[in-house]
């Protein structure tokens, strides 16, 4: 009972994700993308079809997106496009295994 019980909610978890695929974006409203952030975000991201929150700063996965795609933290844009880079390259762990399945396509990586 307990173990159907645990299904049933991983398979609402994972309903829920795939309720936000977009064909056009992506998962990409996942990150939650602000519009206030859109001028300063990373050159590898301009090109790409984002999901933006209009009239917004986003939240903090707009921030470990751009990190996702550098991870080794060398591009100096990062400095540009992180709000607070010291403080988010502590938390490198999940934008390094999105780099990783990304395997260095930006579209996949996010």
């Amino acid at each position: 009972m307990i173990r159907r019980a645990y299904w049933i909610a991983g398979l609402v978890f994972v309903a829920l994700i795939l309720s936000k695929w977009s064909p056009r974006t992506g998962f990409t409203p996942l990150i939650r993308f602000g519009e206030k952030w859109q001028e300063r975000r990373s050159s590898r991201l301009q090109d790409l079809p984002i999901s933006t929150v209009p009239q917004s700063s986003g939240y903090d996965g707009q921030f470990y997106a751009a990190i996702a795609l550098d991870p080794l933290l060398v591009s100096p844009e990062l400095d540009r496009v992180i709000d607070a880079p010291a403080y988010r390259a502590r938390r490198i762990l999940a934008p390094t295994v999105a780099a990783f399945i990304g395997l260095g396509n930006s579209w996949l990586t996010l």
